[in-house]
């Protein structure tokens, strides 16, 4: 065997090599600390508790067609979100279809979550969806313990 063939066929092994063994590495855990952790000094995190009720939220937000007004009864129950009551005052036909349409996705897509947790934005009514997790938030914001 020629020394060329020698060089590429070490190289081509090694490279082989390396590429397994980082693959092996790769789940997702830092390699440099233990898999299994447990914290038992640093800072303490403090919990936020929330008080059950029912919260109403009215957020103003500008669309292309005007100005609208997202209106929600936001009840919470074990830091949770329970239920939504989800109506408004629309600037336009066209906002008033798209927020009926909305209303039902992203009340669903709501129930459940927790502070802090947004729910996805729904495809078409993005400004809409913002209003709606900035009222979520100002829900758990008024009902902090």
């Amino acid at each position: 065997m020629t020394k060329i063939k020698k060089s590429f066929i070490l190289v081509s092994t090694f490279l082989a090599a390396l590429v397994s063994f980082g693959a092996c590495n790769l789940k997702g855990v830092d390699q440099n600390q233990p898999e299994s952790t447990t914290q038992t000094s640093g800072p303490k995190v403090k919990k936020v508790a929330f008080k059950d009720g029912t919260y109403e939220v009215n957020k103003e937000f500008q669309t292309p067609g005007g100005i609208n007004e997202l209106k929600l009864k936001i009840l919470l129950e074990k830091e949770k979100v329970k239920n939504v009551i989800m109506n408004g005052t629309w600037s336009s036909e066209t906002s008033r279809s798209i927020n009926e349409g909305l209303g039902p996705k992203i009340v669903q897509n709501a129930l459940g979550k927790g502070y802090n947790e947004e729910v996805d934005a729904v495809s078409g009514a993005t400004l809409s969806s913002k209003a709606f997790n900035e009222s979520l938030k100002e829900a758990f914001d008024r009902a902090k313990a």
